[in-house]
């Protein structure tokens, strides 16, 4: 896409492929701290340390397949540059509003993904 969207796309191909390498770092920490964890030795209650990069992991490429930065869409601005468009500031109030909801909701999935996989994770461990 290359227009601006509200609640819907805030940022271009260029910003999508960052969140894409964004979330590729978070799964990979998550799982070499799995991996690390398992040969550790430490009380399966260290697990629950997992559960911040899964979250990055799956904040960054959530954000990259939605076309939507939370912390853009909590600011104010769009950058859709690498798709043809533009990069500016939202103006209008009703577009901020359902952008911020928007990026809630991002937050909430990810961090709610993030506590079932690692809980699964304590499960199976």
């Amino acid at each position: 896409m290359s227009e601006y969207r509200p609640g819907v796309c805030n940022i271009g191909r260029d910003q999508a492929l960052w969140r894409y390498l964004i979330g590729a770092i978070g799964f990979s920490a998550a799982a070499l701290y799995v991996y690390w964890f398992v040969g550790s030795g430490l009380p399966r209650l260290y697990l629950a340390a997992a559960s911040f990069p899964l979250w990055v992991g799956l904040e960054g490429v959530l954000q990259a397949r939605l076309r939507f930065c939370a912390a853009f869409g909590a600011m104010g601005v769009f950058d859709l540059r690498g798709s043809g468009g533009t990069r500016g500031r939202v103006t209008e109030g009703e577009d901020h509003r359902r952008d911020v909801r928007r990026a809630i909701q991002i937050h909430v999935y990810s961090a709610a993904a993030a506590v079932v996989v690692t809980a699964s994770l304590y499960l199976l461990l």
